[in-house]
């Protein structure tokens, strides 16, 4: 008798069927990455959030562990999705290509799809470690023209989701009380604090979206979600500055100005009011627990 397996939710069983299909038609695996919010990772099939096919399977055996993966996806693939804000092909560590489709919603970041490994046909096999070239000549070639394709697909059948997976599955710091069904003006200044918290925001016009008075609006806010307005907005530039702090090399006084945080000393008081630490900090310790990880293994 199979063990009680935790139930997806509708939401996250059409994610899965969506990224099937996209997989089916490129004849190749999809994977979903996600920075620091696990939440919708977890809830997928481990097919859509760990590299299976049979070449990484060979990639993680040879190396004995699934660190340097790990690395090309969290640091490599993660930095340059959040930096170049667009598709792009990645040449893994082991020498097989990927493609990149970084999923944002508005300003924020979603997650990041890979889809692959292929071989490109450029590649030279004599630079291909011996113990993987078996495995890495079975990989099927793939044309710059579909990876254009499936990019458009993806546009299609998973972008319209990213709304419902933004607000569904906040990251910890945007977590909110559980409701059966949130109020749609709550929900409508959620989505636009998102999409717009790289602007300046006026509670003024926010109201209006929700057609109603500013002091009604806040009072209903703050009656659902337990804080004023203009700090959820504030903690959803905090989210994404804590996002370019992990995945990116852009500095602590640009990621300040960038996210509308003002600067890097007001960075800084809200990151140990937060978090607990500072950005460098911060960043530091992930750089060097990535770095350890593929040490120790």
């Amino acid at each position: 008798m199979m063990g009680k397996q935790e139930s997806i939710t509708p939401s996250m069983e059409i994610i899965s069927q969506r990224l099937e299909l996209i997989s089916e038609v490129a004849e190749l695996p999809m994977t979903w990455k996600v920075g620091r919010n696990i939440n919708v990772t977890l809830r997928l099939p481990e097919r859509f959030h760990r590299h299976c096919s049979e070449f990484c399977e060979k990639v993680k055996d040879s190396a004995g562990s699934d660190a340097p993966c790990i690395y090309n996806d969290q640091v490599i693939v993660g930095k340059t999705a959040l930096s170049k804000k667009k598709n792009f092909l990645n040449v893994c560590h082991a020498g097989a290509s990927e493609w990149i489709i970084p999923l944002f919603y508005g300003d924020s970041y979603v997650a990041t799809l890979l889809i692959g490994p292929f071989r490109t046909g450029n590649e030279v096999i004599a630079k291909i470690p011996q113990n993987l070239r078996k495995e890495f000549k079975l990989l099927p070639i793939v044309r710059q023209k579909k990876l254009e394709y499936l990019s458009r697909l993806v546009e299609l059948v998973i972008v319209p989701l990213l709304p419902h997976i933004s607000t569904e599955y906040p990251e910890p710091l945007l977590q909110t009380p559980q409701f059966s069904v949130m109020p749609p003006d709550i929900q409508i200044a959620m989505e636009y604090a998102k999409k717009h918290f790289r602007s300046q925001i006026s509670i003024k016009k926010v109201a209006a979206l929700c057609r109603t008075s500013v002091s009604r609006f806040q009072h209903i806010f703050r009656r659902h979600i337990g804080y004023p307005y203009m700090e959820y907005v504030l903690r959803v530039r905090l989210q994404e500055a804590e996002h370019l702090l992990l995945y990116t090399d852009i500095s602590v006084a640009q990621i300040a100005t960038g996210c509308n945080l003002t600067d890097q000393s007001r960075l800084t008081r809200l990151f140990r009011r937060f978090y607990g630490t500072t950005p460098a900090k911060l960043r530091r310790n992930s750089t060097s627990a990535v770095a350890q990880s593929t040490i120790l293994h």
